[in-house]
């Protein structure tokens, strides 16, 4: 019994070693630049099979697109002049003013955040994307005007109290230093 329990044991040990589970997600973190500035994003990007998918709002609101959500048919909507893309959620295909157009990884929901393919969005609103693995760097041009959020502010504690975050820094590059509002900091002073 002892030996058998051995055996199945090794084998066990053996075929996760062969095969290991591989995660979709980045065990590094992907920084998003686009002109040289960084972009920040509430939900950080993702690497699903070799595709870096971010949360929609941010990359089409930064190139000047409309965005919405059709929650009727779980379709991320984005309109700029004439240009209309639709990406269905967990579709592998999306449209371009009506074609269809093949994605290698749908726009899919992670943590509450409906989160697209980069380079095709990307490229249908005109873009040059570079994907350089050594930095985990999407490095896009654009020769339009691009709008570049400061990181967002959020809840500190659910309540109308904010926390503002602003990064720091080259050196740096993607830590940020928690700032508290006014208020907040008045009621510490007042105790």
């Amino acid at each position: 019994m002892k030996l058998i329990s051995i055996i199945i044991m090794t084998v066990a040990l053996l075929i996760t070693c062969l095969f290991p589970h591989q995660n979709v997600y980045a065990a590094t973190s992907i920084n998003v630049k686009i002109n040289g500035q960084t972009l920040y994003f509430d939900q950080p990007p993702i690497n699903e099979n070799g595709r870096v998918l971010v949360p929609m709002r941010t990359i089409f609101e930064v190139m000047g697109a409309d965005v919405q959500w059709v929650t009727q048919t779980a379709t991320v909507k984005a309109t700029k002049g004439d240009l209309m893309i639709n990406l269905p959620l967990n579709h592998k295909q999306a449209t371009i003013n009506g074609v269809k157009k093949g994605l290698d990884v749908p726009a899919k929901s992670v943590n509450g955040r409906t989160l697209v393919p980069l380079r095709f969005v990307s490229e249908a609103l005109g873009c040059q994307v570079v994907w350089k693995s050594a930095k985990s760097l999407v490095s896009i041009s654009y020769d339009g005007e691009i709008v570049i959020p400061s990181p967002a502010a959020t809840p500190i504690n659910g309540d109308e109290e904010e926390r503002l975050s602003v990064p720091i820094g080259n050196a740096f590059d993607g830590i940020e230093v928690p700032l508290l509002n006014s208020e907040v900091f008045d009621d510490f002073l007042d105790k």
